[in-house]
């Protein structure tokens, strides 16, 4: 039985994790516009539907459930969460990590794989976004003042902290107790 689809809990968590993307994103703003590679339409239509189906039903639906099944639940969610975050081989690991670990309290809490999969799709376009924006703007760090350049960098910083902060404090009241029975 596949249960109901959690839109409130998949909005809570998306922006819970999107000030990480913001961060990101704008720093993509900010550095050099040749090294930016806008995606594929392809790359990009596969990142938003079928990477997200595959690399939820492999890092939730089979690596996370079957340590979970050998070393309890808070190691499962852990440890397919740092795979994920090793498996994609970007700069950003610490930001993978943190949202495979909402994806797996996602995937507890609702019991839906589907939940996971709707909200991984909403993070890869969040990604995408920012070099696709980035080509059709004359954004650069040097076109202004210093002051303007110091407010963006505070901007890009507080962004990235405080989502990193605020997924830490929600990961660290959501996760499972030792002695609770989670199926």
């Amino acid at each position: 039985m596949i249960k109901k689809v959690n839109y409130k809990k998949i909005v809570q968590l998306y922006i819970l994790n999107l000030g990480i993307y913001i961060g990101i994103g704008l720093c993509i703003f900010i550095g050099d516009k040749s090294l930016i590679k806008v995606p594929s339409n392809i790359f990009i239509i596969f990142g938003i539907t079928l990477a997200p189906i595959v690399e939820e039903f492999i890092f939730r639906g089979v690596i996370m459930s079957r340590l979970k099944i050998r070393l309890g639940i808070i190691p499962a969610i852990f440890i397919s969460s740092i795979i994920f975050g090793i498996v994609h081989f970007d700069f950003n690991i610490f930001g993978r990590l943190l949202f495979g670990v909402l994806s797996a309290l996602l995937y507890i809490q609702t019991k839906n794989i589907i939940n996971c999969i709707i909200f991984h799709g909403l993070n890869n376009g969040s990604i995408f976004i920012f070099p696709i924006i980035s080509q059709y703007t004359n954004f650069s760090i040097n076109m202004d003042s210093e002051f303007k350049t110091n407010v963006l960098i505070f901007i890009i910083f507080s962004c990235f902290v405080l989502s990193v902060v605020l997924n830490i404090i929600y990961i660290k009241n959501n996760l499972p107790r030792k002695d609770s029975k989670l199926s």
